[in-house]
């Protein structure tokens, strides 16, 4: 039983029309199903033969284009925005203004803050040393981490057990690739 059926050779199109200028259409090609916004010449809505949606005309040939930005909600640590249908406690977030966190579990993982700065173990990297917070490692137990730099930089490493005074640089080590030695401070 069909309730409302349109023909065409060339495929068939409804056409809606405002008072004004906008006239959109809703056709099918034979090939797809398309919403055409006539004023302007474009498709920005498609879902072609094999299932594949392009929204805003890309034609990226995935089961999913999307020309333009997505918004999203923030979403939470333990009921990310981004995720997986069998694993919803593992994804990605907004934990705050311009920061993003990746979750596992239920519990961040992984968090760029608005600066940047990585913390993988802490949500807050840009608390640590100025000097080293662009990567921080945390880990109750014990941490550990490879670090690399250019042949005439130098690659630093602070060891902190807080977050203001010296305790943000307990200890330190550095490499000078220049001079091909590693100073170690307390």
């Amino acid at each position: 039983d069909s309730l409302f059926e349109l023909e065409g050779s060339s495929g068939a199109r409804m056409r809606f029309t405002d008072t004004g200028t906008q006239s959109y259409t809703l056709g099918n090609s034979g090939t797809s199903l398309s919403i055409n916004n006539e004023s302007q010449s474009t498709t920005p809505f498609s879902i072609d033969s094999s299932g594949n949606v392009d929204i805003g005309g890309t034609g990226g040939g995935a089961k999913l284009s999307i020309a333009g930005g997505v918004g999203t909600q923030n979403g939470t640590e333990s009921a990310p925005t981004h995720t997986f249908y069998s694993d919803t406690d593992t994804g990605m977030f907004r934990s705050g203004a311009n920061a993003l966190s990746f979750t596992t579990g239920g519990s961040t993982a992984l968090t760029i803050d608005s600066s940047g700065n990585v913390g993988i173990g802490t949500t807050a990297p840009s608390d640590y040393n100025a000097a080293a917070h662009n990567l921080v490692l945390y880990e109750s137990g014990g941490s550990g981490m490879t670090l690399a730099s250019g042949t005439s930089g130098q690659g630093a490493i602070y060891f902190a057990n807080g977050t203001s005074g010296n305790a943000e640089y307990r200890g330190y080590m550095i490499y000078e690739h220049g001079n091909d030695c590693i100073r170690l401070g307390t």
